[in-house]
């Protein structure tokens, strides 16, 4: 295995995914597994990354991220990606509160991860406004960047772990191509609000916003993915390589609902927040942290902790197309990914915490009881952690 590709859908739902499988180029059904029940475990952005550059819980692990570890493999790591994956690393690892002064940790990301030498570092983490949001692989809009085209061309002959990282799919940002009022916001959350706002005054219908939202996925797999299979199979790298395509987390897209009342939630998230740690040492209390994030602000896109946010594509595509075509109905998650990938090089990865299993094993060996893990964490600490590696960053107050 010479190669492996890793592409990260931003905000892509497994079940819009497959409505639009049908447009999508033959390789995906003819060359790939679909793992049709894949959790992404988190319901964000860059603890998601964590979980697959890591194979851990959100900054529990102790073991280098896989892209650092298979460059003692003889692997050249390049990816195209957003500023949205930077807090994907370690947050023991930042220690200065102004992103431009903290060199060692961009530097380590930098070079685990190879990436382009047009990332701008120095722009905040969505830009001055959504639209300055930079960086990802599909930044040239329907027109498939060439940087990652000619990089591909350009190092054939190399070992390859390339991460291309697509965000169109994103639809509160999305949603401002098909529009006539845009909505403005520095950044999703706020532009989120007001989506949410139109839809509740019949400004825009549910089904619109769903619309766009599977015609930028089928974008997705029409435009960007076609062209990637195109390219690995001009430079005859296609055959050997391990080629990965799932995503980070779903969407609410108003599947979830208004439960409880918002502002209620606004004035006692401390309160509910604070309940959960106690619950963790008092187990007989009754649970609120589903209720919790059962609010308005979450049903129309993601951070919650719902079902449709953690339902994501997951397809494999192994060395010579072996197992192609076949799907898996086993529950699996973001985590055997860095299992997969450390059965099929020819020396083992260190990963200290064993969570999740390698998909070639599950392949291999169907009949195999293997004891599932319960994928759990709890949502209220998350946005904790969230918030104070952000505050950290400089992009709360």
């Amino acid at each position: 295995m010479d190669n492996i590709v890793l592409i990260v859908l931003d905000s892509v739902r497994r079940d819009f995914f497959h409505k639009n499988m049908t447009s999508a180029p033959a390789e995906l059904r003819k060359d790939f597994v679909d793992f049709k029940k894949c959790s992404s475990i988190y319901t964000s952005t860059f603890a998601s990354h964590y979980t697959m550059f890591f194979g851990d819980y959100l900054n529990k692990a102790k073991n280098d991220s896989f892209p650092a570890q298979l460059k003692k493999f003889g692997f050249k790591n390049r990816s195209f990606c957003n500023g949205a994956i930077i807090t994907g690393y370690p947050l023991k690892d930042i220690v200065e509160k102004n992103l431009k002064k903290n060199r060692p940790y961009r530097e380590t990301m930098v070079d685990d991860l190879g990436l382009f030498p047009e990332f701008n570092w120095e722009r905040e983490m969505f830009g001055k406004v959504f639209e300055d949001y930079h960086g990802a692989a599909d930044d040239e809009q329907r027109n498939v960047p060439e940087k990652w085209k000619g990089y591909i061309r350009d190092n054939r002959k190399n070992k390859n772990f390339i991460f291309l990282h697509f965000w169109n799919a994103h639809h509160n940002y999305g949603i401002n191509g098909h529009i006539e009022e845009k909505i403005t916001g520095r950044n999703f959350h706020e532009i989120g609000k007001e989506l949410i706002r139109r839809v509740k005054n019949n400004e825009l219908t549910e089904k619109f916003v769903k619309d766009v939202y599977s015609k930028r996925i089928n974008e997705l797999l029409t435009i960007y993915i076609k062209d990637l299979i195109k390219i690995l199979k001009e430079t005859s790298l296609y055959q050997d390589s391990l080629i990965i395509i799932t995503a980070d987390h779903g969407e609410g897209l108003g599947d979830i609902g208004l439960i409880y009342n918002e502002r209620f939630f606004y004035t006692y998230q401390k309160i509910f927040r604070n309940y959960c740690k106690i619950k963790k040492r008092l187990s007989f209390l009754p649970t609120f942290k589903e209720l919790y994030y059962k609010w308005d602000f979450h049903t129309y896109y993601h951070n919650g902790s719902h079902d449709y946010q953690r339902m994501i594509p997951l397809l494999v595509k192994f060395p010579d197309n072996e197992f192609g075509g076949q799907y898996c109905d086993r529950k699996v998650s973001l985590f055997d990914i860095f299992n997969t990938i450390d059965e099929l090089l020819p020396g083992r990865l260190d990963i200290q915490s064993r969570h999740g299993h390698s998909l070639y094993s599950r392949l291999k060996k169907p009949d195999e009881h293997i004891q599932e893990e319960e994928l759990s964490y709890d949502p209220a600490e998350d946005e904790e952690i969230m918030k104070k590696r952000l505050r950290e960053l400089g992009y709360l107050d």
